[in-house]
């Protein structure tokens, strides 16, 4: 069970209405890329502009498992908040690539949307020889920031989408919306019907 933490940051509750504030540019990306998605399926309208918006009215938080590569950090108690800039230790860091791999193991995905702008380091050679990741199916960047590929889980198809960070101005251009991201975005549906 969750401990009761009295004043402890509560970061549930920090996303429970992501849309309602539009104030977390991670998942205001994400949220882009789902219903992007979705829209080829006729759940939702194909967005314009990386933000959240309407999509709550659409459910996509529902249609998604959202993790993290590091699982925690220290914040600090009296400024629960302020988490800009925090680190992780290295003893923090030793296990979280095989924790998010029995995690997507555990959910079954479709996809796996990783937004980052540079991998962390061992975490894609981990998934490739996991998943069988080969090549990207379409890619952009100088090191495939922006692409997708096609891999395996238990016999079944998953694919692996790679965006930058939502956080990152150039994820908020319509230079790279329209000439990277919706390209990279519409193979991924390309390839999730077939």
């Amino acid at each position: 069970g969750f401990c009761d933490c009295n004043n402890e940051y509560n970061v549930v509750d920090s996303f429970s209405e992501p849309s309602k504030n539009a104030n977390n540019s991670h998942y205001n990306g994400l949220l882009y890329v789902m219903q992007y998605l979705l829209s080829a399926y006729n759940k939702c309208p194909k967005p314009t502009k990386v933000k959240a918006n309407d999509n709550d009215k659409y459910n996509l938080t529902d249609k998604f498992a959202l993790t993290n590569l590091y699982k925690c950090a220290f914040v600090p108690k009296d400024k629960p908040n302020e988490t800009t800039g925090l680190s992780h230790t290295k003893g923090m860091k030793k296990h979280c690539k095989e924790i998010l791999l029995e995690e997507i193991d555990l959910l079954q995905p479709d996809v796996i949307v990783v937004q980052t702008s540079q991998w962390p380091n061992g975490l894609f050679d981990k998934m490739k020889e996991k998943y069988s990741f080969d090549k990207p199916e379409v890619y952009f960047g100088e090191n495939d920031e922006t692409s997708v590929y096609k891999g395996t889980l238990n016999g079944r198809q998953i694919l692996l989408l790679c965006t930058y960070h939502g956080a990152y101005q150039m994820y908020k251009t319509s230079s790279y919306l329209l000439q990277q991201l919706n390209p990279t975005l519409d193979k991924t549906i390309e390839l999730l019907r077939n």
